[in-house]
């Protein structure tokens, strides 16, 4: 498992559309800025699937400091659009949930796939469940910040992926032989998923740190 810091810009290849990226001026640009992220180089976990294949396999294969663009075809990236994803549901169910669609409108249904709502005519709404970058070609302008070596740098990468909105600055690391212990931001404090968030990151610590014990608290 390879943990990485890369800079990237997405787009769409046939618009150029951009649909990602860890610049804010280019998200303010592109009309998707957040300001709820934290744009810069970002912490990537390699070989989890957590990433397109495409994009994947590309930066595997970078060195520190690397600059390239790739291009990313469906069958590597979202795959092809599937027509029977595309269907037709009683607005009934809709207003049951109480959403009242819209063109444009991404819902979730009773099949946990967010869709998009394409039309609503004769008690009937059309909802497309490809995902909307499905049958496109992406272009990647990729750069390879740094590859991590440091087993601390590592932990607060792991960490920043597990808690994207908290100062990983306020993270406390200490190591005791062959025990890991780690004190958690007292911002952590405030999430309801707090136990679930913890759970995925001692996963995660493992696979670094290998089986040694580790210790997860935080301050109140």
């Amino acid at each position: 498992m390879d943990i990485v810091r890369v800079s990237f810009t997405g787009r769409v290849k046939d618009t150029g559309k951009v649909f990602d990226t860890t610049y804010a001026e280019a998200a303010k640009k592109a009309g998707i800025f957040n300001e709820h992220l934290s744009y810069g180089p970002t912490p990537m976990i390699l070989g989890e699937n957590r990433l397109i294949p495409g994009l994947e396999n590309a930066l595997s294969k970078m060195k520190s400091g690397e600059e390239k663009t790739v291009v990313v075809h469906p069958k590597d990236a979202f795959g092809e659009r599937d027509p029977e994803l595309v269907k037709l549901v009683p607005l009934k169910v809709f207003k049951a949930n109480g959403i009242n669609p819209a063109p444009g409108l991404v819902v979730v249904l009773e099949n946990n796939l967010p869709g998009r709502v394409q039309s609503v005519s004769g008690g009937r709404v059309r909802v497309d469940f490809n995902h909307e970058l499905a049958g496109k070609a992406l272009e990647y302008e990729l750069k390879m910040d740094e590859r991590l070596s440091d087993e601390k740098e590592k932990i607060r990468a792991i960490f920043e992926l597990v808690f994207p909105r908290i100062p990983v600055k306020e993270l406390k690391i200490a190591r005791k032989e062959k025990e890991l212990e780690l004190v958690l931001p007292k911002d952590c404090t405030k999430l309801e998923d707090l136990q679930v968030r913890k759970i995925g990151l001692v996963k995660y610590l493992k696979k670094v740190v290998g089986e040694d014990k580790i210790q997860v608290t935080e301050e109140y």
